[in-house]
């Protein structure tokens, strides 16, 4: 995929890990990743599941599939 887009489904994700990597796994390595989702939701959530942190912003996050960080302790 050129373009995978998580909207409004985030706060959702009872496995933040999981859907990191499954993010990852379909999304080619020049391709994008963007998950946008209320103020509201577990940022903190996606940044323990990366083991980092996020960078929030009114767009939500966009990533290429290398910026986005592999879930903690997976390559």
């Amino acid at each position: 995929m050129d373009l995978v887009v998580s909207s409004v489904s985030f706060h959702h994700w009872s496995n933040a890990p999981a859907a990191v990597r499954e993010l990852r796994r379909v999304t080619r390595p020049t391709g994008r990743i963007w998950i946008y989702d209320a103020r509201i939701a577990p940022w903190r959530r996606l940044a323990d599941a990366v083991g980092g942190t996020v960078p929030r912003t009114s767009a939500g996050l966009l990533f290429t599939r290398a910026e986005m960080p592999h879930p903690a302790g997976v390559r």
